[in-house]
């Protein structure tokens, strides 16, 4: 099954949302992470504060935030000032937590190269026996503690931890039972940076500048063989949905406001077609600035429904959320702007249930202090403001 997440949804105003929500409790939400097996969702803030709730209902677990700086110190402390990356994923009704950014080494001294593993019980949160797991290139006599992290996700089938490494251009692999490396790291064109899987291909995006690497990696997690589909644009985000007609692919330019809607070659896994747009709301195989996007885009995330329709959804920095709709038979799409008066949405995440299918995307607002959500298909907005 496919368990990777990576935030969520807040928002605000009746007259915006549709719906006055609940009052806020963050301050400065910037991830989320998902364990829907166990029905549980986190938030983590900058400054070493963590949240968590029930995932189908937004209820509190508990007093609320569970860290902080004043209660429970020894999480708080270990915990990235500004954390990049967090997935979470179920161990035998626990829920595991992998999460990056600046963290101190055994010196005291800032690195970027860790990944901090905390396991939450469904009451408090302890740091694994593993953890940090440490990225490295494979060379001993080389310092690899500045080395930037690209992106995380989680694999649930098979028990493991994908990350990137945008500096030496790397795919590790590590057990998310016990923190080692499972395979040898695979090498990847340009500067790797956030994935997505589905079913048992990977997908890398790439930020790279250079016209000839400007692709995205697809990992067989099979065999771990490697094709690539070429964009001919840089991607710093994506997010890749099947259903029973194929395989649709939201990809972020890295520079511009563009998203890409394209639908996988499955024979090859080395090729792309643009899905057509159904009405004026786009422009055949994207969106992009006038067309659908109005603000710089905070990520990207898709889903699908039980009848096989697929849904994008496309966060910007003004609070508008553009929905993306598209046809089960992947003929076509159309975008519908949902307004919000929250600032800054980044970093979208979806709940899924036992089929896979999605039920609730989450959305934080970091500029407001926001967590938006709606449930999928929805053409409505509601949060914590």
């Amino acid at each position: 099954m496919k368990r990777f997440f990576f935030v969520f949804l807040f928002l605000v105003g009746v007259a915006a949302c549709g719906s006055s929500g609940e009052e806020s409790i963050f301050t400065d939400p910037l991830l989320t992470a998902i364990d829907s097996t166990n029905d549980r969702l986190f938030v983590a803030e900058a400054g070493g504060v963590l949240f968590a709730f029930t995932a189908s209902t937004i209820d509190e677990i508990g007093d609320q935030p569970i860290v902080e700086d004043d209660d429970d110190d020894a999480i708080h402390n270990l915990l990235p000032v500004s954390p990049t990356q967090m997935a979470a994923i179920d161990v035998d009704g626990v829920s595991r937590l992998f999460i990056t950014g600046v963290q101190a080494d055994d010196d005291d001294d800032n690195v970027t190269n860790r990944i901090l593993v905390l396991d939450f019980d469904g009451a408090t949160f302890a740091e694994a026996s593993f953890s940090p797991i440490i990225v490295g290139d494979g060379d001993d006599t080389t310092d690899d503690s500045a080395n930037l992290l690209g992106g995380l996700a989680v694999d649930e089938t098979n028990g493991r931890l994908y990350v990137t490494d945008a500096t030496t251009g790397r795919l590790s692999i590590f057990s998310t039972a016990d923190g080692t490396e499972t395979a040898p790291a695979i090498a990847v064109d340009g500067t790797p940076n956030r994935m997505s899987l589905d079913g048992n291909r990977l997908y890398i995006a790439n930020t790279i500048d250079t016209a000839d690497d400007q692709v995205i990696t697809v990992v067989n997690t099979d065999d771990l063989t490697t094709t690539e589909i070429d964009l001919d644009i840089p991607t710093n985000d994506i997010s890749v949905e099947s259903n029973d007609s194929g395989t649709v692919l939201l990809a972020k330019h890295s520079t511009v406001q563009q998203v890409l809607v394209r639908t996988v070659d499955t024979t090859t896994y080395a090729a792309s077609t643009a899905i057509p747009v159904g009405d004026d709301s786009a422009v055949d195989g994207e969106i992009n600035s006038g067309n659908g996007i109005s603000a710089a885009v905070g990520g990207v995330v898709l889903t699908k429904d039980s009848a096989g329709t697929l849904y994008g959804y496309v966060p910007q920095a003004d609070g508008i959320v553009e929905l993306l709709t598209i046809a089960s038979n992947l003929s076509s799409f159309t975008a519908t702007a949902l307004e919000t008066l929250a600032e800054i949405l980044e970093a979208p995440v979806v709940m899924t249930d036992s089929s896979e299918n999605g039920v609730i995307v989450y959305i934080p607002a970091s500029g407001s202090g926001d967590l938006v959500f709606t449930d999928v298909a929805s053409d409505e907005l509601d949060g914590r403001f």
